[in-house]
């Protein structure tokens, strides 16, 4: 072989290793960034670099969002030593907020070391379902995403994302893990979209930052649909403002909405709850591009990979599920996608290893004084 030849060869064996190469750093960003625990502490924690060089103020902090941290509750609930938060975990059953929230907070807590729980480490938290970005290094459960251009008022930087509300969030994507194995395959199951869920989220009159997906909006096209794909409705279990109750259906036990190929993923107040368990099931999840984040990395899933899209006025949803009746196959990849990827949220110690590093880069990169 002359030195041209030899040179082509060369040339083309380089071409399909870099083409190997970006179709396997392609596919280990759809299925394996979640076993990363390094790329997992930098997400979690990313936005929190923009506070390195500083020291913060719990009275800048309340005069900037005194609705948010209103002085009487900011050192009782929100800017938290270790003391305050082991007593409030004690009596966390009468706390205005979730048991949860602080559950988990104090169980990474307590299982650092004791240099970690003096009184000049302080964790400023927001323990509620909302998204507010608050230019300031606070710990929370979920973040509007920024790439998507929703970002609040308050700015674009703040937030440290910690794994939080845990049981309402991941115990029964546990348990459908676990009966997976009785469900039905998704090729056998009910040729149909469903969603039940609550009034939520932007729209109906609630007070939150603005965003483009909204309930309301699925609920005015979709309810009353003629269309034999789609079947959605409200649940509200207390009294229900009038507007409201032409929208309303029959309630689904968890078992009864696993019968059905498409379930639909809608965002609430922050994250969609019910997004984790359908992506463990064999149902097809079925949603808008997210628009918030939390510990699940939601923006790291893919359209076409672990999801079927659809437009966040949801005006495609009965064409998104007429093309999903024709593509069986493709279907049947995503739902397997979908179950790698929420495979390293399953393994129990390394997410409390990972908790306790982010709680760990927190108290060991940003001081508060009063």
């Amino acid at each position: 072989m002359d030195n041209v030849g030899l040179l082509a060869t060369l040339f083309v064996v380089i071409v399909l290793l870099v083409l190997f190469f970006i179709t396997y750093k392609g596919r280990s960003e759809f299925f394996e960034v979640g076993k990363n625990n390094d790329y997992r502490l930098f997400y979690y924690t990313d936005d929190a670099d923009f506070f390195l060089p500083k020291v913060h103020s719990l009275q800048q902090l309340h005069e900037t969002h005194a609705s948010e941290f209103p002085k009487e509750f900011l050192e009782k609930y929100y800017a938290l030593r270790f003391e305050t938060c082991e007593a409030l975990y004690k009596h966390r059953k009468s706390l205005p907020f979730p048991a949860s929230y602080v559950e988990n907070l104090y169980v990474a807590w307590a299982s650092l070391d004791k240099k970690y729980k003096t009184r000049d480490r302080v964790v400023v938290w927001y323990p509620r379902d909302r998204v507010e970005r608050f230019n300031f290094p606070v710990v929370v459960k979920s973040r509007v995403m920024t790439n998507r251009g929703m970002d609040t008022e308050h700015g674009g930087h703040g937030s440290v994302l910690m794994k939080l509300n845990t049981v309402r969030h991941y115990d029964r994507m546990e348990n459908v893990v676990k009966k997976r194995a009785k469900e039905p395959f998704f090729r056998d199951k009910i040729p149909q979209l469903v969603w039940r869920g609550a009034p939520t989220g932007y729209g109906f009159g609630n007070n939150i930052p603005f965003r483009t997906v909204s309930r309301e909006t699925l609920l005015k096209k979709h309810t009353r649909s003629l269309s034999p794909f789609i079947n959605v409705g409200l649940i509200v279990k207390k009294p229900v403002h009038e507007t409201w109750k032409k929208y309303q259906k029959e309630e689904m036990s968890l078992d009864e909405l696993l019968k059905y190929k498409y379930l639909l993923s809608v965002e609430g107040n922050d994250v969609a709850t019910n997004l984790k368990w359908i992506l463990a099931s064999n149902s097809l999840a079925v949603m808008p591009e997210p628009q918030v984040s939390s510990w699940f990395m939601e923006d790291a899933l893919r359209p076409y990979v672990h999801y079927l899209p659809v437009r966040d006025d949801f005006s495609d949803l009965e064409k998104q599920i007429e093309w999903a009746e024709k593509h069986p196959k493709k279907c049947e990849k995503m739902v397997m996608n979908a179950h790698r990827y929420i495979e390293p949220f399953l393994d129990e110690t390394k997410e409390k290893t990972l908790q306790t590093m982010v709680l760990q880069y927190y108290l060991d990169h940003f001081r508060w004084i009063p």
